[in-house]
C-alpha cells in the first residue's frame, strides 16, 4: 500500500498529502503486489479524465505485462574433509532481470544473505551479477531469491554426497547451524534455529534410513527419495527501515479497535494479529475489530514482504497490547478500589484475585459517562534481530523412464516456527508452499523464445500449473522450540514453504534415476534426454 503511493506520488508529481491509498482485501499476491505497476497508470488516467477509471487485464496481459521469477543461473563448488564437514564453497549467480531493473538490482545481495544463514561453512565465496535481457521484467515472487539460491546449493550438495558415498542426511546434519550462529554477512544472531531438529524429526518420520537404501530398482517406473534444508529471513533488519507501529483502543462495547498498516495478501495476517492482541487483552480474535490499511489514517509500515507481518507487525501489536492491558487495569482498579497489579483481563472482565470483577463493556461505559477518554497505547517498534526461520522437506517420487513423466507420491515438511500462533494456518501455508514448489520443479516454464524474448507460455493452455490430480499425500511437522525475540516466541513461515521444494523433487529424481539433473522444469524431454 505505501510503496503504491510512492509510486504514484513519483508518477503524478503530486506530494504526498494529496495522494490516499486505501487497502482493498485481495489474495494470492506472493511478491505480484510488491512493486506499483498498474496502480500509477490507474491513477493518472484517473488524474487526467476527472474520473474513477479501472484497469482490467486479460489473461495473455497478465503473463506478459506483469512482473515474473529471476531467472537464475548458478555454479557451485564445494570443499569437504573427509568426513563430510564443508570446508570451502564457493558460488556464481547470474540473474536475469529482463528488460527493466525493477528490484534485480539488489536481488544477488538477497541470495546471498539466504545463503549463508543455512550452513556453517568456514570459508565462503560469492560472485552475482544481474542483468538485463530482452524479456519479460522480473520481480518478487515468495522467497525473492531464496527458492533459486537453495536450489542450486541443496542439488550441488546432494549430488557431491552421492559422489562421496555420504548419506545427504548426515551430510546435512554434520553442518547446519544452530541455536545462537552468527551468519558471516550481516554478523546477525541466527537466533534458536532448529534446522537440526528439523532434519531429525522429518527423516525419523519419514522412514529416510530404509526408503534412501532401496537402490535404483529395475524396470519401467522407478521411485526415489529426496530431501532439502532451508532457511530464510524474519523481516527487513538490518538493510531497510524496519520499523512499524500498532495502535490499539478499547471500543464502548468492550471490544478492541486495531489501526496498523498490516494488509493481509491472503496469508492469513488479519487473523493472526488479531489472535496476538487478543491473547494479550483476554479477548476472543473476533473481538479486535481491525481498520483496513489508509494513509489517511494509518502509521508507517514497511509493507507485508519479506516475511515480516507476524514477526515484525505482530510483536508492535503485542507490545501494544501490553501496554493497552496495563491502561486497563490501571482504570479498573479505580472502579474496583484494586490495585492495578493484582488484576487481570479474561474472558472480557478486568478480574481480581477472588475473581470477582468488572466487564470491559462496563467499565467503557462508566468511563464514557463521566467524560474519561477510553484507555488507548500506541507502539513503534523497530527491528532488532532477524533471526532464521528453517525447515526440512522430504519428498518421495515415481518416474516413468518410458514417458520422462515424474509424479510425486509422497511428502513431509517439517518447519521451525517457533510457535505456531494459528497452527491451521501454518499447516495451509506450507501445502501452498509446497504446491508452488511442485510446479515450480515439475511444470511451470514461461518458455522465453531465445530469438526474439517473447514469452511463449502466455496462457494457462500452454503454461502448465500442478493442480490438485498432481499434488501428492502431504504431512506437516511443526518444531516449536520458540524465538525470543518474535511475538509469543513467533517466527515466519509464510515464504519458507516453498523454499525447499523443488530441491527435495529434483534429489529424489536424481536418487530414482541415478542421473545429476540440474535444470528445471524436470520437463519430461529433459529427462529422457538425461536417461539417454
Amino acid at each position: 500500500m505505501l510503496s503504491a503511493q510512492v509510486g504514484d506520488r513519483q508518477a503524478l508529481g503530486l506530494p504526498p498529502e494529496k495522494i490516499r491509498v486505501q487497502k482493498t482485501p485481495i489474495g494470492g499476491s506472493f511478491g505480484g503486489k510488491a512493486e506499483p505497476i498498474l496502480d500509477p497508470l490507474c491513477a493518472f488516467f484517473a488524474l487526467k479524465l476527472g474520473r474513477p477509471v479501472i484497469i482490467r487485464f486479460d489473461r495473455q496481459e497478465t503473463f506478459t505485462a506483469t512482473r515474473t521469477r529471476s531467472s537464475v543461473t548458478g555454479r557451485m563448488r564445494i570443499g569437504f574433509a573427509a568426513d563430510g564437514r564443508i570446508l570451502a564453497r564457493e558460488t556464481e549467480t547470474l540473474v536475469d532481470i529482463g528488460a527493466y531493473c525493477t528490484g534485480g538490482n539488489y536481488l544477488p545481495s538477497s541470495m546471498l544473505q539466504r545463503l549463508v544463514r543455512l550452513y556453517d561453512v568456514p570459508a565462503e565465496r560469492y560472485s552475482g551479477r544481474a542483468v538485463y535481457t530482452n524479456t519479460v521484467p522480473a520481480g518478487a515472487f515468495r522467497g525473492y531469491g531464496s527458492p533459486q539460491i537453495h536450489t542450486i546449493a541443496e542439488i550441488s550438495l546432494d549430488i557431491a554426497a552421492r559422489r562421496m558415498g555420504i548419506d545427504p542426511v548426515a551430510l546435512r546434519q554434520r553442518n547446519l547451524v544452530g541455536p545462537g550462529a552468527i551468519e558471516p554477512w550481516q554478523g546477525l544472531d541466527l537466533g534458536n534455529a532448529r534446522g537440526k531438529e528439523c532434519l531429525a524429526r522429518g527423516a525419523e518420520a519419514f522412514g529416510w534410513a530404509g526408503r534412501y537404501r532401496m537402490g535404483l530398482g529395475r524396470g519401467r517406473w522407478r521411485r526415489g527419495v529426496g530431501v532439502a534444508s532451508a532457511t530464510h529471513i524474519n523481516g527487513c533488519y538490518p538493510g531497510f527501515h524496519e520499523e512499524t507501529k500498532a495502535s490499539l483502543r478499547l471500543l464502548s462495547d468492550g471490544r478492541a479497535e486495531l489501526v496498523c498498516a498490516l494488509h493481509d495478501l491472503g496469508c492469513g495476517a488479519d487473523t493472526t494479529l488479531a489472535q496476538i492482541a487478543a491473547e494479550t487483552l483476554g479477548l476472543r480474535p473476533s473481538d479486535i475489530v481491525i481498520v483496513p490499511a489508509d494513509t489517511d489514517t494509518c502509521p508507517y509500515d514497511l509493507g507485508t514482504r519479506a516475511s515480516r507481518m507476524t514477526y515484525i507487525c505482530g510483536e508492535a501489536i503485542r507490545r501494544a497490547g501490553v501496554g493497552l492491558a496495563k491502561s486497563i487495569r490501571a482504570a479498573a482498579g479505580l472502579e474496583l478500589n484494586a490495585q492495578a497489579d493484582d488484576l487481570r483481563l479474561e474472558a472480557g472482565s478486568v478480574l481480581c484475585r477472588d475473581d470477582a470483577g468488572i466487564a470491559l463493556s462496563d467499565l467503557a461505559a462508566r468511563l464514557a459517562s463521566r467524560g474519561i477518554e477510553l484507555p488507548t497505547a500506541t507502539e513503534s517498534y523497530r527491528a532488532q534481530a532477524n533471526p532464521g526461520s528453517y525447515a526440512a522437506h522430504f519428498a518421495e517420487v515415481e518416474v516413468d523412464r518410458l514417458t520422462g513423466r515424474i509424479k510425486v507420491t509422497d511428502y513431509l515438511a517439517v518447519h521451525d516456527v517457533g510457535r505456531a500462533i494459528n497452527p491451521m494456518l501454518v499447516e495451509g501455508q506450507i501445502h501452498g508452499g509446497i504446491q508452488i514448489g511442485i510446479g515450480y520443479a515439475l511444470y511451470e516454464d514461461v518458455a522465453i523464445d531465445l530469438a526474439t524474448g517473447r514469452m511463449r507460455s502466455d496462457s494457462f493452455s500452454r503454461y502448465t500449473l500442478a493442480n490438485a490430480p498432481e499434488m501428492p499425500p502431504m504431512r506437516v511437522l511443526l518444531v516449536e522450540e520458540g524465538e525470543p525475540t518474535g511475538p509469543f516466541g513467533a517466527k515466519a513461515v509464510g515464504e519458507i514453504a516453498t523454499i525447499p521444494v523443488a530441491a527435495a523433487v529434483v534429489n529424489a529424481v536424481n536418487n530414482a534415476l541415478g542421473t545429476e539433473l540440474t535444470e528445471l522444469p524436470l520437463s519430461p524431454e529433459r529427462v529422457l534426454a538425461a536417461i539417454d
